[in-house]
């Protein structure tokens, strides 16, 4: 079957499903199953001094990359806000990243203008897509892609590779779309930056550990004033709330508590989604979602 194109927000133009949203979740957990994730916009970085992007202000802790080993790293400002995200492979000759859709010009720019003195030049590649593939998906045939070498927290890897080669890795699996790849995501307890979290959220608020800087030393004795959580939505409908709704208490309708971030149907679980809260609304209580009911589950401590 065709594919169902999402028509809204940052992944428009991304295959949604394929017919059997469901049935793509199951593939994915086997290790059968691909994603089109070519609304990411991909960014290469070469130079003797490449590796140091590594040591940026950022959640990555490690120092270098083995060929094929991956990383994820958040990019902080000087406030300590989280203002980008950047995946990365060692590809060998060059580090290969992507971005958010949208993010990928203000990225390259960000590190052309870090003042350190390295050999390093970053660019973006509009000619390069990225797909995911399961664990049990063999290489495809052309071989111009760079995959990295270790499953990720979805049991899978990301390949970039040629936007002319796509079809080719697509079809070494079962393909699936963004809502079983979204709902596996949401289930890994995984945020995704600009649609789960903005851009003055700090690393603690989504758990995430990182260097701790000398501007950190004042917030750190300090608890996140927010905290992730999975949130299980009310009902067996297929729940598709937009991202930013907000997350109230049913006895103050009119006071936000938090953030509603991605939400999917899981084969499972039924609807689930994340959400920001605020650090002392309770795990397992229950908030309102433009009228849904939603039950926290915590993913980052701090509620009673």
């Amino acid at each position: 079957m065709s594919a169902v194109l999402v028509d809204t927000g940052i992944d428009r133009g991304m295959p949604w499903h394929y017919g059997d949203p469901l049935g793509e979740q199951r593939r994915l957990e086997d290790g059968t199953g691909v994603v089109d994730l070519s609304v990411r916009e991909v960014v290469r970085l070469t130079g003797s001094g490449r590796d140091k992007v590594l040591h940026l202000p950022g959640t990555l802790e490690k120092s270098d990359l083995e060929r094929g080993e991956t990383a994820s790293t958040y990019i902080f400002d000087t406030e300590g806000h989280i203002v980008l995200s950047l995946a990365l492979v060692n590809g060998g000759d060059a580090l290969w990243g992507w971005t958010e859709p949208g993010y990928g010009q203000v990225l390259v720019d960000r590190l052309n203008q870090t003042g350190l003195s390295i050999d390093v030049t970053p660019e973006l590649c509009p000619d390069i897509a990225v797909v995911w593939v399961g664990h049990a998906v063999p290489d495809h045939e052309p071989g111009c892609g760079v995959r990295s070498g270790t499953p990720d927290c979805l049991g899978g890897s990301e390949v970039f590779v040629p936007r002319n080669e796509i079809d080719a890795v697509l079809g070494a699996g079962a393909r699936a779309g963004s809502w079983a790849y979204t709902a596996r995501r949401i289930a890994a307890g995984v945020p995704r930056f600009a649609v789960d979290f903005d851009s003055h959220t700090y690393p603690g608020e989504l758990g995430v550990p990182y260097r701790r800087l000398a501007w950190d030393e004042e917030r750190d004795r300090e608890a996140p004033p927010r905290r992730l959580v999975r949130l299980h939505l009310d009902g067996s409908d297929e729940v598709f709330l937009e991202p930013g709704v907000p997350l109230v208490v049913p006895s103050s309708p009119h006071t936000p508590v938090g953030v509603a971030g991605s939400m999917a149907y899981h084969y499972e679980w039924g609807p689930i989604g994340l959400g920001l809260v605020q650090r002392e609304v309770a795990d397992g209580s229950t908030l309102i979602a433009d009228g849904v009911a939603a039950r926290v589950e915590a993913l980052v401590g701090g509620g009673s």
